[in-house]
């Protein structure tokens, strides 16, 4: 009782530790975001980009972006990321820097490149570790000439989760449920906003079909 009641104390306190950002580490992202953007003016021909390659260092703190070819957009340091020593810290600053970019949308979907293009994490080995933010056009799914649904593939991303499961572990907040030779394809609100599955287009728009209202709403929450 004594062993289980220290295990509990630890834990609680591991996630009052946590990485809390700060506001000045929101400015530095969003100052380096907006720097970035720069690079790529609306008044320039779009250019023809895969990824932004947003690298950060654990250690040293700092946050550099790269085009495709490795070119350097911009670099700064968060100060709040120095010598930062947690195991999740890469989920973390995941978080932060989902919502910096959200904050920005509107600078970052006018910059002159060829869409789709997207920011992506990536760990100081240069190994990807996350999406952070696409950039497209908005998906418009029309059946019968009559618009089921045209949303951005962030919201459609961030609000729903596509997932296989068996029978046994159908969700209860399931919106739309199809079954399958594993068992069945299910789309659930996405309860984390942190951890995104890919979209399923098909599943999608049969979902749209049977109750288009519940799944649009469920992408505008």
């Amino acid at each position: 009782m004594q062993f289980q009641s220290f295990f509990i104390l630890l834990c609680r306190d591991r996630q009052n530790r946590k990485m809390k950002a700060t506001e000045q580490t929101f400015q530095q992202i969003e100052r380096s975001i907006r720097k970035i953007s720069e690079k790529f003016p609306t008044s320039d021909e779009a250019t023809q980009m895969t990824d932004i390659h947003i690298r950060v260092t654990q250690e040293s703190g700092e946050l550099m972006a790269f085009d495709d070819e490795d070119n350097e957009l911009d670099r700064c340091v968060v100060e709040q990321w120095i010598d930062n020593k947690d195991d999740d810290f890469y989920e973390q600053i995941t978080s932060v820097l989902r919502k910096c970019l959200e904050k920005q949308k509107e600078l970052i979907e006018q910059m002159s490149i060829l869409k789709p293009y997207s920011f992506v994490l990536e760990d100081d080995d240069k190994e990807s570790i996350a999406e952070l933010y696409v950039i497209d056009d908005n998906v418009v799914i029309i059946d019968n000439n009559r618009t089921l649904l045209e949303a951005s593939m962030n919201d459609i991303e961030r609000n729903l989760s596509f997932l296989t499961v068996d029978r046994n572990s159908l969700p209860e907040n399931r919106l739309y449920e199809e079954q399958n030779l594993q068992g069945y394809n299910v789309i659930v609100p996405n309860e984390n906003e942190e951890k995104e599955t890919s979209v399923n287009l098909e599943l999608l728009f049969n979902a749209l079909l049977t109750d288009c209202l519940k799944i649009q709403n469920a992408i505008k929450r």
